[in-house]
């Protein structure tokens, strides 16, 4: 007789999305300029690592995701501004 098997895998994700102002996201893209790892160092020198320790996964990913996404949209902005101001 032959073995079988049954597998079972449940999945269940949020997504959130935020719409940030253009000085919110430069602000937000500057957190990320040093990187992941001096952020977590210092934040954790500085404030202790009880508040971030488990959500560092999360971080990273949040970092990543930043450093990725907010340029293109920031350079958008900065590039329609250039040409606002050079058409006078």
């Amino acid at each position: 007789m032959e073995n079988k098997t049954i597998r079972s895998q449940s999945k269940f994700d949020i997504e959130i999305n935020i719409t940030l102002t253009e000085i919110e996201a430069r602000a937000l893209r500057e957190l990320t300029v040093y990187g992941t790892d001096v952020f977590l160092k210092v934040f954790y020198e500085k404030l202790g690592r009880s508040t971030l320790e488990t959500h560092e996964k999360g971080i990273i990913s949040l970092f990543e995701t930043i450093k990725k996404e907010l340029p293109q949209h920031l350079n958008k902005a900065d590039r329609v501004r250039e040409l606002l101001n050079t058409k006078q």
